[in-house]
């Protein structure tokens, strides 16, 4: 049975190196698996890389998303991966995936919107 995440648990989260990201291009879609971690250079890609991964999501189910994004180079590549915050209210929300540290899934990252 596949697993949905509720909207508020998207949307999905990316930190790429701000250096990557530039100019703007087009980008293949989905399908094709052309977009991956590694080749992720301008704000075009970093958009296209998210929406896949939430179609990957919203595909394959949370955990072998889950999976997925920890171990599979076309999700993680140095400093670009995915990563996933559930919002459980404006002022909380929890690490559910962190591939950089994975110890810190499961965490509360605090208050999300200041004054």
């Amino acid at each position: 049975m596949k697993h949905r995440l509720p909207c508020f648990l998207i949307p999905l989260t990316l930190t790429v190196a701000a250096a990557q990201v530039f100019g703007a291009t087009q980008s293949p879609p989905c399908t094709d698996k052309s977009i991956v971690a590694g080749a992720v250079r301008t704000a075009d890609d970093v958009q296209s890389f998210v929406q896949c991964a939430y179609e990957f999501v919203q595909d394959l189910g949370f955990e072998e998303a889950r999976r997925a994004f920890h171990e599979d180079e076309r999700w993680k590549s140095g400093p670009t991966y995915i990563f996933v915050v559930g919002v459980v209210a404006l002022e909380r929300a929890s690490l559910l995936v962190f591939p950089p540290d994975p110890s810190r899934e499961g965490s509360t990252l605090g208050v999300l919107i200041d004054a």
